[in-house]
């Protein structure tokens, strides 16, 4: 391909006002491009999609003759770009509406201008490392529905009410920079919120405010001990991922997330199995796996949906179940000691009940890799 576009930047040297090369070119994948310029050969008047990914170019001067030609383009990739040295938002094609600059190492910034891309749906920074603030003027930006700044070092972002009207996805897991203000609960839109990694200690009471939430992941946040009681507001949620936080309760409001259907919190210090999920009767899928800190009766015979429970790896002593759960026990992980009790039980079904337990058993030796003691707690 090198070889057909440099004869073809020669045809565009003898006659400029002609593109000889891939006319009506629409889509252009060419990762590890070594010299950009070349892209000067093609037609570009109806190109929608470009992917310059782990370009190696180094020379980035005719990006805006590349970006003028190019007025039609809607979707830009420039991943793992290790030469890109500044945002290409100010000379980016107005209708722009999805840009990609993801682990760009040396990219500093995310640019005022883009302000002016009036029609960008989604921004992706992940893993930008030295991107320290997002430009007020991003508030902007009434089109956007997806942010991702997983990586960055990013230390707070500020959501003005009336801004951010569309935004449905905010990911900004692993920036260990990153605090929270009460302003997030302007995001109205907001559906999927994953602050993964990152050292939060607490959640701004405001997150209650988020009616459409339906994904909230807070995963490995070793810092994290507590959940506000407005997580009760949160009508709409449907998976909450606590896995490895510090966590060591729920708050009693979360019997108010009538959608709930997935509750992970493995390998954290929840103590006892939460009253306030008992009769969320969404709740399909538990997993308590790993938390050596639960003990305790574990009652469910109020989770009419429940398909999936983990609890290997604790100190649960008995579950409560009825006899239409104790029937369906495949997606039922316990330990070897934990009693059973079947709601309306007789002596008459006691040796189907030890066959049970012996399909849930599990080795003696409980440690696990990667389950904390309470001497591990930070």
């Amino acid at each position: 391909m090198n070889h057909a576009i440099t004869k073809g930047n020669k045809q565009i040297a003898k006659n400029p006002k002609k593109n000889l090369f891939l006319p009506r070119l629409k889509w252009l994948e060419w990762q590890w491009c070594h010299n950009i310029s070349s892209l000067l050969a093609l037609d570009l008047s109806d190109l929608v999609v470009l992917d310059l990914s782990r370009s190696t170019s180094r020379i980035w001067r005719c990006r805006r003759r590349i970006m003028k030609k190019a007025k039609n383009l809607k979707v830009l990739i420039l991943k793992d770009c290790a030469w890109l040295v500044d945002c290409p938002v100010s000379y980016a094609p107005v209708n722009l509406e999805r840009l990609n600059l993801e682990h760009c190492s040396t990219l500093p910034g995310v640019g005022r201008s883009i302000s002016k891309l009036t029609n960008l749906v989604s921004l992706n920074i992940k893993f930008c490392s030295f991107v320290q603030e997002l430009p007020e003027d991003m508030a902007a930006l009434a089109a956007l529905k997806e942010l991702y700044i997983d990586g960055t070092s990013i230390r707070t972002i500020d959501f003005p009410e009336g801004s951010y009207v569309k935004l449905e996805i905010l990911s900004a897991c692993n920036c260990k920079s990153l605090s929270l203000s009460n302003s997030i609960g302007n995001l109205k839109s907001l559906s999927y919120l994953a602050l993964d990694d990152t050292k939060l200690s607490e959640l701004p009471c405001s997150i209650g405010l988020l009616k459409n939430l339906r994904t909230l992941s807070l995963r490995n946040c070793r810092r994290l001990w507590k959940l506000p009681d407005s997580i009760g507001s949160l009508e709409e949620l449907q998976v909450m991922d606590l896995s490895d936080a510090i966590v060591d309760e729920l708050p009693s409001s979360v019997k108010y997330l009538r959608n709930l259907r997935v509750l992970k919190m493995p390998r954290t210090f929840i103590r006892e199995f939460p009253g306030g999920i008992m009769n969320v009767e969404s709740l399909e899928e538990i997993d308590f796996s790993g938390c050596r800190c639960l003990t305790g009766e574990c009652d469910i015979t109020g989770l009419f949906s429940l398909r999936v429970l983990f609890l290997v790896y604790t100190d649960i002593s008995q579950l409560i179940v009825t006899d239409r759960q104790y029937r369906n026990p495949q997606n039922l992980k316990l330990d070897d000691n934990v009693r059973i009790s079947i709601t309306g039980t007789t002596k008459r079904i006691q040796h189907q009940l030890n066959r049970f337990e012996m399909r849930t058993q599990f080795p003696a030796d409980r440690h696990h890799v990667g389950v904390p003691t309470m001497s591990q707690r930070p």
